[in-house]
């Protein structure tokens, strides 16, 4: 018997597929390759599968879940340990796109989202295929 979409479930494939297109995104911008890459905020290389999708801004419940401009692949260290490794992750960023994008992103970040099944599969599906677009690419 299949197993019954739910919110969460939906949630958690989008999340993955959207995770799989930041790393490998962020492997071929920093290393050139699709195997290996570099964390925005310490700058180590590391495998792809060693990499996460790290927030510049914490939100999991937030209007900036899946926003690409916010998620960069980070190494377990800075994102996990570090708790997302700000002191390096901010200048990084208001560099990149100043502090006025910055501060829009904050008041996104305070913005619940209830996402809808429709939503989510839409969302899940657009990351894979941007996934397979730059994979088939390189």
């Amino acid at each position: 018997m299949p197993r019954k979409e739910t919110i969460s479930s939906l949630k958690k494939l989008a999340w993955n597929d959207f995770s799989k297109y930041i790393r490998l995104r962020d492997c071929i911008k920093t290393t050139g390759t699709k195997d290996r890459g570099k964390c925005i905020t310490c700058g180590t290389e590391y495998p792809f599968n060693k990499l996460q999708a790290g927030h510049f801004l914490a939100g999991r419940n937030a209007t900036i879940l899946f926003h690409e401009d916010m998620v960069n692949a980070q190494c377990y260290a800075c994102n996990v340990m570090k708790h997302g490794n700000a002191d390096e992750y901010w200048p990084i960023m208001l560099e990149k796109y100043g502090k006025e994008k910055i501060e829009e992103w904050q008041i996104l970040k305070k913005q619940t989202k209830s996402w809808t099944k429709d939503e989510l599969k839409e969302i899940r599906q657009n990351f894979k295929d941007e996934y397979n677009l730059i994979n088939d690419l390189n």
